[in-house]
């Protein structure tokens, strides 16, 4: 949904200036995802709601700049004071369809979820060009922005 309505954004005009606040087609707390991902998982999947502190550590630990731990921190913390914001209509007035829900999402990406799919490794951060970019273990490569 988020590709599909920036492509729209970016590629036809009158968009400029305008701020879309783009969301699924219900709104739903982090334990509607555990649910969710319990379903097609074939095993339990809980939310574990972790102490801002305890989150940036782990952050920094891992390699993370303190910058974006900090803003990671800080979304995260935007959501549980309005844990469920109320769905827009902005999906579908730039695409022409309905977004998405969430378990829609995880029926399809089930695979992933399953039990015995294995772990999957945590990012890389690096810096490349000044910018801070994430690499996931496979192939992908972060790339200078010009």
């Amino acid at each position: 949904d988020v590709a599909a309505a920036a492509a729209v954004v970016l590629t036809e005009d009158g968009h400029e200036g305008q701020t879309y606040v783009l969301t699924g087609p219900e709104a739903i707390t982090f334990h509607d995802v555990a649910s969710y991902l319990s379903e097609v998982a074939g095993r339990t999947v809980r939310y574990v709601d972790v102490p801002d502190a305890v989150a940036r550590d782990g952050l920094l630990q891992a390699g993370m700049p303190d910058w974006m731990a900090e803003n990671i921190v800080s979304v995260f913390g935007m959501r549980r004071e309005d844990p469920a914001p109320q769905p827009t209509d902005a999906v579908r007035h730039l695409t022409g369809r309905q977004p998405r829900g969430f378990a829609d999402f995880a029926r399809d990406h089930a695979a992933l979820f399953a039990a015995g799919h294995g772990r999957v490794r945590p990012p890389r951060w690096s810096r490349t060009a000044g910018t801070t970019t994430a690499a996931s273990a496979s192939r992908v490569r972060p790339r200078p922005v010009a």
